[in-house]
């Protein structure tokens, strides 16, 4: 489930980014590749019955407390996920982790993997941080992407 959680609050900041996207210090290039990367992660989630374009949205807002200006923690969240309105938002993103859990629709996991490289890789250069995903590979001894 933290899985889930953790997916839900990136969707969370993706929706931040998009809401943000105009007022954001980047070069003209920088800003098309930017969009073209989230729309990479975003479809990462979408192709072959994963989680609709339209719902990865919705499903960020449902972890966003806007009076706090925070996400859930995954407390929260997972009692939450008892109320079963609440939770058919959410299922099509359980369904897809699934099916990640089964072996199954592994271009998809791969597509998407790839996607979230690329975005990370773009993110640090703009920062000018190092490579977050390669760093906590190494940090963590799991397997690169």
């Amino acid at each position: 489930m933290s899985a889930v959680y953790l997916t839900s609050c990136l969707y969370a900041h993706l929706k931040q980014v998009r809401e943000d996207f105009p007022y954001l210090r980047l070069s003209a290039a920088d800003d098309t590749r930017l969009a073209a990367l989230l729309l990479r992660v975003q479809r990462g989630f979408l192709v072959n019955g994963g989680v609709y374009y339209v719902t990865q949205p919705s499903i960020g807002e449902s972890v966003w407390i806007r009076d706090d200006k925070r996400l859930l923690t995954y407390r929260e969240f997972c009692e939450k996920l008892q109320d079963p309105t609440w939770r058919v938002w959410v299922d099509r993103l359980i369904v897809f982790y699934l099916d990640i859990a089964r072996g199954e629709k592994t271009q998809r996991t791969e597509h998407l993997l790839k996607a979230l490289a690329q975005l990370s890789e773009f993110l640090d250069a703009c920062v000018g941080g190092g490579k977050s995903i390669e760093s906590r590979v190494q940090a963590e001894g799991t397997l690169p992407l």
